[in-house]
């Protein structure tokens, strides 16, 4: 990829002595290093097995999942020359506040497993489950302060605070917006659910070590990412990389889903009379049959085609990023890749950045 002068420039000033003292301090930071690293830092940060809350908490981070939010944001604060201590706080610090998201979706949903194991509610109840979910938000935001205290200021910290805020309120509009969202409804609720821990993964490590001149490009980026992404993981409930149905688990849970958004936009008013009618009853034809229907219909086609058209967003707003962000966000891109590519020969965009 060609860049600027201007952003030539930016990677000179980044490789300054300053930054490689700070530097010094850091581990290998491959993908799988880095990963390593924040798993062996978030085992130090849960619960002590004299807490009533140690089972549970052990139980949910028994499966760590991909960290991408964590990694992605322990090489981006390796670049800027963030110093370690503050770096793997602030990853930590986002890694708990999206597994206490997680951990109160399952809860909201009433969801039996998470990450392939039973979930903390149903293996411990709401209450225990309650608990630790706002455990780990204090958790979090005691690590965001020791970010801080070795970063630039406290607005990093503002930053978390506004995550939660954004992520409460989107989980809210799932239970409180009508059930048959239109796009714009949709969209809402990504940028406030899924789109603010992305965010602050990758804003924290600027805001804590003062680089904050690409911060504008980078939130319109991260819109774009974070809804492709959610588009991605809806078009993976209903099929899967062989072209078979998937899961389902939206259609069967009445949960917001792309794929499914567009499926009743194109029924004619009466079978959408008769889908709107088992949506909130369940009368009517059998959820096989609405499965069936779905699978055959245009819907996927047309909902790939919106992902692709959000692919493009995101590819234009990374081209007017410097290359050591993007060098930062590669875990994410190359997952959001991989993710895409299942939906073949749906989604046939691929993202080149050379």
């Amino acid at each position: 990829m060609f860049f600027p002068v201007q952003e030539v420039r930016v990677l000179e000033v980044i490789n300054t002595e300053q930054s490689t003292i700070a530097n010094a301090n850091y581990p290998e930071l491959s993908p799988a290093s880095a990963a390593s690293n924040l798993a062996e830092a978030i085992n130090t940060v849960l619960p002590d097995e004299k807490s009533p809350l140690s089972a549970a908490a052990r139980l949910h981070f028994q499966n760590l999942g991909k960290l991408l939010r964590g990694t992605t944001s322990l090489r981006l604060a390796k670049v800027v020359g963030l110093d370690w201590d503050a770096a793997i706080n602030w990853a930590v610090a986002v890694e708990l506040m999206h597994n206490a998201s997680l951990v109160h979706d399952d809860i909201c949903d009433e969801d039996q497993f998470r990450r392939d194991q039973f979930s903390v509610v149903s293996s411990f109840g709401t209450p225990i489950a309650v608990c630790l979910g706002d455990w780990l938000v204090a958790r979090s935001f005691e690590l965001g302060i020791r970010a801080a205290e070795k970063g630039i200021g406290l607005s990093s910290i503002e930053l978390l605070a506004s995550s939660m805020r954004h992520l409460s309120a989107g989980e809210a509009a799932e239970f409180s917006s009508s059930k048959f969202l239109d796009w714009s409804d949709y969209e809402k609720i990504v940028l406030n659910k899924t789109v603010p821990l992305i965010s602050a993964a990758i804003e924290g490590p600027l805001v804590l070590s003062d680089r904050k001149e690409n911060l504008s490009d980078i939130r319109a980026a991260t819109n774009a990412l974070g809804i492709a992404y959610q588009i991605s993981n809806d078009i993976s409930d209903i099929i899967d990389g062989n072209g078979n149905p998937g899961p389902f688990n939206d259609l069967r849970k009445r949960a917001p889903n792309a794929v499914l958004l567009t499926f009743r936009e194109q029924l004619s008013t009466e079978e959408r009379n008769d889908y709107d009618v088992w949506w909130e009853n369940l009368s009517g034809p059998t959820i096989e049959e609405w499965i069936v229907r779905i699978h055959s219909s245009q819907s996927l086609d047309i909902c790939s085609r919106r992902l692709n058209s959000t692919l493009g967003d995101f590819k234009d707003s990374c081209n007017k990023l410097p290359d050591y962000i993007l060098e930062a966000l590669d875990p994410i891109i190359v997952y959001l890749q991989t993710l895409t590519s299942t939906c073949a020969p749906l989604s046939k965009k691929t993202l080149d950045f050379n």
